[in-house]
């Protein structure tokens, strides 16, 4: 039996970098400068190597509540009501990277509950490699290079949001006039 069914448009929004302010976050957690404020790291995004720390030690003070505290970015509720608008609530899922810390998980859970309730009882989606999500009816919003690049290498689409630490940090300032763009230009029929 062959099974046949008319594929739907989908967005995956990432969290951290996007929505939430991880690195901020995580350079208050080491009382360390945030490494974006000046030129010297921009389109940096490995933060080990600016620090010169290994993965644990990076990670050590990323509990549960520094998790589930991090602050929101100022556009981040702006790109959540664009993707709702153009896609509908209902095919709209946060596709977030996990840390291997044991709280990892339980506290982005509880940031979606306290800033986006309506993604978070079944609107998200955990997991490393976002790359096996994509396919040609599914957008990806991210800050990541890599994840954006392997995401449109296995034909799916995929928006690089300008942050200080990617390729499209010569928009930080000002980020959203670029992404209504997209939205606005992105198929009609994703809806």
């Amino acid at each position: 039996m062959v099974y046949t069914f008319e594929a739907e448009h989908g967005c995956l929004i990432d969290m951290d970098g996007l929505l939430a302010d991880f690195a901020r976050g995580v350079s208050n957690a080491h009382g360390r400068e945030y490494p974006y404020d000046g030129d010297a790291h921009l389109g940096n995004w490995d933060m080990f190597s600016i620090w010169n720390v290994d993965h644990h030690e990076f990670f050590a003070p990323c509990d549960e509540e520094f998790w589930a505290n991090l602050d929101k970015f100022p556009e981040a509720d702006e790109i959540v009501a664009l993707c709702e608008e153009k896609f509908g609530p209902e095919n709209i899922a946060i596709l977030s990277h996990p840390s291997y810390n044991s709280g990892c998980m339980p506290g982005k859970l509880r940031w979606l509950e306290r800033h986006y309730p309506q993604l978070a009882d079944g609107g998200f989606i955990f997991g490393k490699r976002k790359k096996f999500c994509a396919n040609p009816f599914t957008l990806l919003i991210d800050d990541y290079d890599k994840n954006v690049e392997d995401f449109r290498a296995r034909h799916g689409n995929a928006f690089l949001f300008p942050r200080p630490w990617n390729k499209a940090h010569h928009e930080r300032h000002d980020p959203l006039p670029a992404f209504r763009k997209f939205i606005a230009d992105y198929p009609a029929s994703a809806r």
